[in-house]
C-alpha cells in the first residue's frame, strides 16, 4: 500500500470490507509479525478483487488499521508489501491513503487490518 496524496477514478466503485491476515482454512498467519501480517492481508484482498475480475491496479483508496501504531510499524509494513511483490511479482499501487493506530482489532492477536475502495474502468 503505497501513499498519494490525490486518486482519481471514474467508473464502477467497489468497497471492500477489511482484510485480515487469515489464511484459507481461517487461521492467523503470522502472529506477532506485523510484516508478515500486511503481506497476508494483500494477498487476501487482491483474492477478494480478483472475484470481482479486478486486480490492486484498480485500487482508488486504502484505510490500514494498526495495533499499538509506532515508529518501528511502518517500516514493518513496508517491508510486508515489499514481501507481498517479492512473492507474487504483482506491483502494490500507490493510492490515497489512511493509516490509523487502533488498540485492538476483531481478531485476537490480528495486528492489521486493510480496508479498500476500488474503481473498475
Amino acid at each position: 500500500m503505497g501513499y498519494a496524496h490525490v486518486t482519481v477514478a471514474t467508473g464502477t466503485r467497489l468497497v471492500f470490507s477489511t482484510q485480515t491476515a487469515l489464511d484459507t482454512q481461517g487461521n492467523l498467519v503470522g502472529a506477532h509479525d506485523l510484516a508478515v501480517q500486511t503481506s497476508q492481508a494483500i494477498k487476501n484482498l487482491a483474492l477478494a478483487l480478483s472475484a470481482a475480475n479486478a486486480t490492486l491496479a484498480v485500487i482508488a483508496k486504502t484505510t490500514l488499521y494498526v495495533v499499538s501504531l509506532d515508529d518501528d510499524s511502518l517500516p514493518k509494513i513496508f517491508a510486508g508489501i515489499s514481501a507481498y511483490t517479492e512473492e507474487t511479482s504483482h506491483q502494490v499501487p500507490l493510492t490515497a491513503s489512511t493509516l490509523l493506530g487502533v488498540q485492538r482489532l476483531g481478531l485476537a492477536d490480528a495486528l492489521i487490518e486493510i480496508e479498500a475502495v476500488a474503481v473498475l474502468p
